[in-house]
């Protein structure tokens, strides 16, 4: 009966430890790690014919990469089952996606030379939602409190982009419009021989792959709207 209770107390004191310990350092060294350092990620200087307008990264003056805070979701202790879900809150700070998704549109309009197609005219283009947040969950089950399973993966919040458009002559308005582009990150599990620091990097390489190339989506959106 001892050695049962010594266990049980040995294995409650090693999960508490673990959960003890955020997560959110973590994301934070690794966000920092794969988009370098924060300065450095700057929008391209605005052409006078294209306007880009970025709200959300003015709501926020933080230079941090990253905030987030601790939730516990499931935690059931039974006499011989117990599960503990735990999810850590992670938010990009606005300015990463959002800088480095002006840089495409900017890069992309002038590869294509989109400013021609405009003739003249202005295009102020303004980013209305953006999805940046995302839960790194640790799933604990135990059976008889000797059995114990470790579940890791990394969930999107489901929020799609939201963009709204005008184009002006000569400072007036002549036609605008709104787009909802959905977002199609998906969850990401650790892999039995995979470490979270590499389907860390796996989910923000998918992450940035789709708002790089959304720059050339949304100005091909407006000008066949045209």
């Amino acid at each position: 009966m001892s050695i049962a209770l010594n266990r049980i107390s040995l294995f409650l004191l090693v999960i508490t430890i673990l959960n003890s310990c955020s997560p959110l350092k973590f994301w934070e060294k690794a966000v920092s790690k794969h988009y370098g350092e924060f300065p450095s990620l700057k929008p391209v200087p605005p052409n006078t014919r294209l306007l880009v307008k970025l709200p959300l990264t003015e709501k926020d003056s933080s230079r941090a990469f990253v905030t987030g805070n601790r939730e516990l979701k499931k935690n059931l202790f039974l006499l011989v089952y117990w599960k503990r879900h735990t999810a850590y809150n992670v938010r990009l700070n606005d300015k990463i996606p959002l800088h480095q998704f002006s840089n495409s549109l900017y890069q992309y309009a002038k590869s294509n030379k989109i400013m021609e197609t405009l003739k003249g005219d202005q295009m102020i283009i303004e980013v209305n939602q953006w999805p940046n947040s995302f839960s790194y969950n640790l799933v604990e089950t135990a059976y008889l409190m000797m059995i114990v399973f470790t579940r890791f993966y990394i969930e999107p919040k489901s929020e799609n982009i939201l963009v709204s458009y005008k184009i002006q002559r000569d400072g007036i308005t002549i036609k605008e419009g709104k787009m909802e582009v959905t977002d199609p990150t998906r969850t990401i599990g650790v892999g039995m021989f995979q470490t979270v620091n590499a389907a860390s990097d796996n989910y923000l390489t998918r992450y940035d792959a789709f708002y790089k190339g959304l720059g050339k989506q949304v100005i091909d959106k407006i000008l066949a709207a045209q």
